[in-house]
């Protein structure tokens, strides 16, 4: 049965009756919300793919350096990361321009240090400021 209230079949051999376009059949969201956050109160966290420190950089290069990029999903994913290496690599340039700043501090020398990755096993780019993104954490 449906959240709709319809069986399975019905719904699919009646899609005009129950608002179906495409195969498809609309359900209030509730009826997949409430049982998510009551399985997975903490699904945010699970679906986390990176340290915080390195989302709070992200928020902060896409406030400062005015950086507008869509809401990520699969579709997107591939165009987002290289505008977010780009603004990495920018920002730790600009870091690094300045011999005052810590060379340590740079975002490429946070995640080698993270991921316990060096770099010469960066294949995507010349830049020895590239974090090899693909990496698996050091255990």
């Amino acid at each position: 049965m449906l959240p709709t209230g319809c069986s399975v079949n019905v719904c699919y051999e009646n899609p005009e009756e129950y608002k179906g376009e495409e195969e498809l059949i609309p359900v209030d969201l509730s009826c997949v919300d409430e049982p998510e956050h009551k399985h997975y109160p903490d699904a945010k966290d699970l679906m986390r793919t990176s340290p915080g420190w390195f989302s709070e950089i992200i928020d902060r290069l896409k406030t400062e350096m005015e950086l507008d990029w869509p809401e990520l999903h699969t579709q997107n994913v591939r165009g987002t990361f290289s505008l977010l290496e780009a603004a990495i690599e920018a920002y730790d340039s600009a870091w690094l321009e300045d011999p005052t700043n810590d060379p340590e501090e740079t975002i490429a020398a946070r995640a080698q240090l993270l991921y316990n990755i060096s770099s010469n096993t960066i294949p995507s780019s010349t830049s020895p400021s590239s974090p090899n993104i693909h990496s698996s954490p050091a255990s």
